[in-house]
């Protein structure tokens, strides 16, 4: 392998180590620094994803291919995460954070305190939106909400 493709892929790796899910955008600048086409750049993600040592994954979600890596310099088990929005360190627990399927360490970036101040926030300002959205599940779905509250009030009355 030329010296050149090494450093390019090294550069790809790096920007993976992060954890977080990447598509091919999220290399557009490497590209352009190395006058690559977008078939190199995909050939060296691939090439890359190949490697087992480097535990990339590789999946796809409406018809965008998304990389990942779950490699770790250490072993070491993290205990605490600082919250990302109210910069606050925390145990790395269920307790504390939401679970996130596509992160390095399994949890979200943000504590559940800020999540749910978030929510809160979005449900104030768009009220009648969530409205909406609410009646919109329930039309789809009374059949099932209907036998859930039949069966309860049976168990209930029995």
């Amino acid at each position: 392998m030329r010296d050149d493709a090494f450093v390019r892929k090294f550069r790809i790796f790096l920007r993976l180590m992060d954890g977080r899910s990447r598509t091919t955008l999220d290399f557009e600048d490497i590209r352009i620094d190395e006058n690559i086409t977008k078939k190199t750049l995909l050939r060296d993600l691939n090439a890359l994803a190949r490697i087992k040592e480097l535990s990339i994954s590789v999946y796809s979600q409406d018809r965008v291919t998304f990389y990942r890596s779950s490699f770790k310099l250490s072993n070491e088990k993290q205990s605490n995460k600082a919250c990302k929005k109210c910069k606050k360190l925390k145990p790395l627990t269920n307790e504390y954070f939401y679970y996130k399927r596509h992160s390095i360490d399994r949890f979200d970036d943000w504590c559940i305190l800020c999540v749910r101040k978030r929510s809160l926030k979005w449900q104030k300002n768009n009220g009648a939106k969530k409205r909406m959205y609410q009646r919109r599940w329930y039309k789809r779905n009374k059949e099932i909400v209907n036998a859930k509250r039949r069966k309860k009030y049976s168990e209930v009355t029995a």
